[in-house]
């Protein structure tokens, strides 16, 4: 697949998901999220509520939006009517070790743009 193909799939997949926010689609059921707890996955943050918007062409999949991250993976720990609840491991680095961090985040529905699960 060419890079050409990859960009118009990507904005197809990018109409898709306002065209379904437009159409006040909502989020997806949560009994089809709860399914998957315990499972690795990335949640796509609203842009326009990170104050990325932009009416330039950005794909779904980006993990950055003017250098702002807009992506956050970890391990799906929850999920209820208003929340995603994220298990995350993060490094943390000073000059006299290596601290490793887990860290719960609370990620409100109403913020996520989209869930991205490995395919299984």
């Amino acid at each position: 697949m060419n890079k050409r193909s990859l960009a118009m799939i990507l904005g197809v997949a990018a109409a898709a998901v306002i065209a379904a926010t437009q159409l006040g689609a909502g989020p997806v059921p949560i009994d089809q999220l709860s399914a998957r707890v315990g499972r690795d996955c990335k949640v796509q943050l609203r842009r326009d509520l990170l104050g990325a918007a932009s009416n330039l062409p950005v794909s779904v999949f980006s993990d950055a939006v003017q250098g702002l991250a807009v992506s956050i993976i970890g391990e799906l720990a929850a999920v209820n009517d208003s929340w995603i609840v994220l298990k995350t491991t993060r490094r943390e680095s000073t000059e006299a070790r290596v601290n490793i961090r887990k860290d719960e985040i609370w990620i409100p529905r109403d913020a996520v743009l989209l869930v991205q699960f490995d395919a299984q």
